[in-house]
């Protein structure tokens, strides 16, 4: 366990410093660590509750936490998109039953989702599923290795290249040795050739999937442009919930 992983536990409270009880009904987690809650531009009503602060490596990283499942999800954005561009998908699997917490990502993808997944054990997820699109796809590869607790239950890769801004997706691909699903539209050059590269390396996995559909939608932009990819994606979940 990475002292950034362990730092997740300490979830920043409206006040400085770590509160031990009174943990809230939305897994635990407190609040922002600002008197108003960050809506990150597209929270509102009661999704606000979820708006939090978490630390990684002593500075706070934002996330929305929705949903009390026993199993969690760690979702990542691609690098010209935020939280918001999860937020629909999270509020339809916690509906679903799952424990959410999209990362609003500042830096270390890899810390912020190991330290992520940790914070969503801590509040009761028995296993996790880490879930990224274009450079979050290649932090949750490159991630799903290194954590232990909870255990990785599968990852999805959404036009995750193989290496970016240091993080090696690639070469952790041929470590994985859980469920993992790999997607990208034919014509999004070179993200199509690279998530099918990260798919041959996997070799260890139990059961390693690719998903190439048609268009060049990136990322999430999958979702609006096939509705269809949104569907397989949550049945290859299901499988692993």
């Amino acid at each position: 366990m990475t002292s950034l992983a362990m730092s997740a536990l300490c979830v920043l409270p409206l006040a400085a410093g770590c509160a031990g009880d009174g943990d809230d009904e939305n897994g635990g987690a407190r609040p922002s660590a600002s008197e108003t809650r960050d809506d990150f531009g597209c929270l509102s009503g009661d999704q606000l509750d979820g708006s939090i602060e978490f630390e990684v490596g002593g500075f706070p990283v934002g996330g929305y936490l929705t949903g009390k499942g026993a199993t969690g999800v760690v979702l990542s954005h691609m690098a010209n998109t935020d939280v918001c561009s999860w937020v629909p998908q999270a509020d339809q699997l916690a509906r679903e039953g799952y424990r959410v917490l999209a990362v609003q990502s500042i830096g270390d993808g890899v810390a912020e989702i190991t330290a992520a997944a940790e914070l969503l054990a801590g509040k009761g997820a028995a296993k996790v599923i880490l879930m990224g699109a274009s450079k979050g796809g290649t932090a949750s590869v490159a991630a799903a290795p290194e954590i232990t607790e909870p255990p990785v239950a599968a990852v999805i890769n959404l036009s995750g290249p193989s290496v970016y801004q240091g993080m090696d997706a690639g070469t952790a691909a041929a470590r994985l040795t859980v469920p993992v699903l790999y997607v990208a539209a034919k014509q999004d050059s070179g993200f199509a050739e690279d998530v099918t590269a990260q798919y041959r390396k996997s070799s260890k996995s139990p059961d390693a999937e690719l998903d190439l559909v048609d268009g060049n939608a990136h990322g999430t932009d999958m979702f609006g442009a096939d509705l269809q990819v949104w569907k397989d994606v949550k049945a290859f979940m299901s499988e692993y919930k």
